[in-house]
């Protein structure tokens, strides 16, 4: 299944060691670029968790969540050689401030920007303080993608926040428990991005740098155990992996903020796409 590029306006250490098994050759070289780095990074992680030739529907709550929180799992998950589809539900249309209608554009762009074939904009209320009915997203979730998008329940994979929103907005973590309900009644896989603490999520690129030296450091000399390090998180668990942004993709990242969502572009704004490690890495954990 080779991703189609139209975008559809619809307005343990044992998991570490297995990964590192797996050769990229498992992946079809439709790109050329299956032996450089760009596929090396994260591909083993990749396959070992089934996230290749999938339809992979991402639900955030706001436009722009995409963008700061999701990218690099997004721009991974899109590289050709994956054979994905990439799929958008943006549970409200961000009109807190009332620019909605300008907020929905801006999506438009993102979706397009990232390799999204479809997106979909709902209607629900865009409050930090609201708790979203779930039932009710489930409903409208079974409605887009079985009945508009035609997907199957068993080559699709759902992508949204863990219980804890990664900012603790109430929208984001209502996204969470909606997607878990409508994953676990259609028996569908689905990954949560976890939230991390503050120093770890404002650590731009020093821990990431830590884990893949440690990450090399083990290949090269032949290290079979983990390490946990005080200061940041070098081990994987039996459920969670991370996947980081090459250097290119960590540009797209940027832009995608700076240029597609430019009304959002307030000085905070600035703060997170240059401080925050959600710019470069996700952790992902799959939900039992």
């Amino acid at each position: 299944m080779v991703p189609s590029k139209k975008l559809v306006n619809n307005t343990n250490n044992t998991t570490s060691s297995i990964t590192d098994n797996f050769e990229i050759s498992n992946l079809a070289n439709l790109d050329g670029y299956q032996q450089y780095q760009t596929y090396k990074l994260n591909s083993p992680n990749v396959i070992f968790n089934g996230l290749s030739s999938k339809d992979i529907v991402l639900v955030i709550a706001h436009p722009d969540d995409e963008a700061v929180f999701f990218t690099p799992t997004i721009l991974e998950l899109g590289k050709i050689n994956y054979q994905n589809n990439l799929h958008l539900v943006c549970l409200s249309n961000g009109d807190f401030d009332k620019l909605g209608r300008t907020r929905e554009w801006e999506l438009q762009k993102s979706a397009r920007l990232l390799g999204f074939s479809n997106y979909k904009v709902l209607e629900y209320e865009d409050n930090p303080n609201l708790q979203w009915d779930g039932e009710s997203i489930g409903s409208d979730l079974e409605k887009i993608l079985f009945d508009e998008w035609r997907l199957s329940s068993n080559d699709t994979v759902m992508l949204s926040f863990d219980e804890f929103g990664v900012s603790s907005h109430a929208n984001h973590k209502s996204t969470h428990f909606a997607v878990k309900q409508f994953s676990a009644k259609h028996g569908i896989k689905m990954f949560k991005l976890i939230t991390w603490p503050i120093w770890n999520k404002f650590s731009l690129f020093f821990l990431t740098n830590l884990e893949l030296i440690w990450k090399y450091a083990k290949y090269l000399f032949g290290i079979t155990h983990d390490v946990q390090f005080s200061i940041g998180q070098f081990k994987y668990s039996d459920h969670s992996f991370i996947i980081y942004n090459d250097f290119n993709n960590w540009f797209v990242s940027l832009s995608t903020m700076t240029y597609a969502h430019y009304s959002q572009l307030v000085w905070f704004r600035f703060f997170w796409i240059f401080i925050s490690r959600y710019m470069n890495a996700n952790e992902l954990e799959l939900v039992a």
